[in-house]
């Protein structure tokens, strides 16, 4: 995924030498690979229009946009038997995380119940879903970020693919930000969601809490994505009461956790009223004192 993912960021071959490619950046024009590298049911107007729409979303006003139907229907109904196919043989583990405590100690490790995960890079996935592998890497979703928000200076380089199923029986997540602190270097979050058979009361909703905002419930619709500035909005997913399919894209960035980050400052001239009052990253430390 990486080096796929790595040379879809960088600008299309020259006329001189077409089976190089150069490194001068991402790729942000409106033309998509040729179409001989792309996968037959992933279409040159799919991608331009999943790009079109990363584009005109309002992720920096309101730190997330939620884009319905934004993963074509092939790919999705493909990515999403994987997904069920790598459960049934047991390639997902069981989530773990942890708590460092304040002194030397070392962490301690938990296991979250009725979630089951792995990373798009895992061995394992690799080698029991390729058509998996290569639906995200021809969709080029993190490429799309890029292009839409240099703002974000995502790095090619630091992107993680999570895949995940929530069993339900009450599988959930607590509030949270994607970025905590250093040492991450999130920038954005992308949620793709792949649950055809999602219905009302199935629970396994995404909700988003804006800083000084109105919540915002959103459930894990098929072909759903839902992008959110990843140390800026806090969330949480509500319990699950049926099997549900995600996976999560994280993109790295230049500027995340700079020292302004990690403090309140007042700048002159400027009232304590505004600086908390935007979203910026006093929003964060306030929302954990709350």
């Amino acid at each position: 995924w990486r080096l796929v993912l790595h040379s879809r960021l960088r600008s299309p071959p020259s006329s001189a030498a077409s089976s190089q490619r150069s490194l001068s950046g991402p790729v942000c024009s409106d033309s998509p690979p040729s179409p001989g590298a792309l996968l037959s049911h992933i279409h040159t107007h799919e991608m331009t229009l999943i790009r079109e729409r990363f584009a005109s979303s309002r992720l920096l006003e309101a730190g997330y946009a939620v884009l319905d139907d934004c993963i074509p229907a092939e790919p999705a109904a493909a990515i999403a038997a994987a997904l069920s196919r790598l459960r049934g043989s047991g390639q997902l583990r069981k989530h773990r995380f942890g708590f460092k405590p304040p002194d030397s100690a070392a962490p301690r490790i938990l296991t979250k119940p009725h979630i089951f995960e792995a990373e798009l890079e895992d061995a394992p996935v690799q080698a029991a879903a390729p058509d998996l592998v290569s639906a995200l890497g021809q969709l080029e979703l993190p490429q799309a970020a890029a292009c839409s928000f240099p703002e974000l200076q995502l790095d090619p380089d630091g992107v993680t693919v999570k895949l995940q199923c929530n069993e339900g029986h009450g599988g959930c997540f607590p509030l949270h930000f994607d970025n905590a602190g250093p040492p991450s270097r999130r920038r954005l979050s992308i949620l793709c969601y792949f649950n055809e058979e999602w219905r009302e009361g199935d629970g396994g909703e995404l909700e988003l809490s804006p800083w000084l905002g109105q919540r915002v419930v959103l459930p894990p619709a098929h072909r759903r994505v839902v992008l959110f500035l990843s140390d800026r909005v806090l969330h949480r997913v509500l319990p699950s009461a049926a099997r549900r399919f995600c996976l999560t894209i994280w993109c790295d960035g230049a500027g995340s956790n700079e020292a302004d980050d990690l403090r309140i400052r007042i700048p002159p001239g400027a009232s304590a009223g505004s600086v908390v009052a935007g979203m910026g990253p006093a929003q964060r430390i306030l929302s954990r004192a709350v």
